[in-house]
């Protein structure tokens, strides 16, 4: 709870319902140590405890994602508990080439199909005039650009780890705090997020448009694409150091535990 008050602070709100935040890693250390199971129960407590403090107006989408950080951050160290004494890490390796390839092909087949459509143009250019065409090809672009960077950037990064690689074990703690990162931008911040952002707006007005359910997501994806290609980075300098520092005070904290019980 310090930790995620801590991030918390230095928040930075983007929009009404985009925010660039650290708070996903404090729930992330929670969902590491104790499990999804545990992990979830804790999100979702400390998620009621915040809408009980800030008195926003609550959406369960939106309060949903704690609990869903702290949830794939115990999947994935459940498998890692697995894998972590393997002195094979190539098929860890090649697992998570497999989600970043899949991500990256289902992520530009969507925009190409859903968020070029004819239809989005005309009911553009009947919302906001005729500069619409101009600025939604130069958000797609934007948008094309920092998939593609996010893509070249990762596997870059795990070119570099193969060829440096000297202790299995460490490789394949990399790997899945790796994959833990994608797989909350992934699910969280860009599927459950997009929809969310749609999903709230809608509920406030109370009135549905079809138009702005089916093309909505365009607006909400493009910023949280750029977003997120941004502090992936410092997501996985900081997960690291700070699972270490989590997981060595948790073994000292049951050390004392069991001793006091001993005496």
């Amino acid at each position: 709870m310090a930790l995620s008050f801590i991030f918390n602070i230095f928040s930075i709100n983007v929009t009404s319902v985009l925010k660039v935040s650290f708070t996903r890693i404090p729930f992330a250390l929670i969902g590491w140590m104790f499990g999804p199971v545990w992990g979830f129960t804790f999100g979702a407590i400390a998620d009621t405890m915040d809408w009980l403090t800030r008195g926003y107006t609550w959406f369960w989408l939106f309060a949903i994602q704690k609990p869903m950080f702290c949830f794939l951050a115990g999947l994935v160290k459940g498998v890692y508990q697995v894998r972590q004494s393997s002195t094979n890490w190539k098929i860890d390796f090649w697992i998570l080439q497999s989600i970043l390839i899949g991500f990256f092909v289902l992520t530009l087949v969507l925009l190409l199909m859903y968020l070029t459509d004819g239809n989005f143009q005309a009911a553009g250019n009947q919302s906001f005039g005729r500069g619409f065409d101009v600025n939604v090809h130069i958000l797609q672009g934007i948008t094309m650009a920092a998939f593609i960077s996010f893509f070249v950037g990762l596997e870059i990064f795990l070119g570099w780890k193969y060829t440096k690689v000297k202790k299995p074990k460490e490789m394949i703690l990399n790997l899945y705090i790796l994959m833990m990162a994608l797989l909350m931008t992934l699910v969280v911040s860009l599927l459950i997020g997009t929809i969310a952002s749609i999903e709230y707006l809608v509920f406030l007005s109370g009135k549905p448009s079809k138009n702005f359910v089916k093309y909505g997501s365009y607006f909400f994806l493009m910023p949280r694409v750029l977003v997120q290609a941004l502090l992936m980075p410092l997501y996985l300098a900081l997960f690291k150091p700070l699972i270490r520092i989590a997981e060595n005070n948790l073994r000292n904290y049951l050390r004392v535990y069991n001793l006091s019980w001993k005496r």
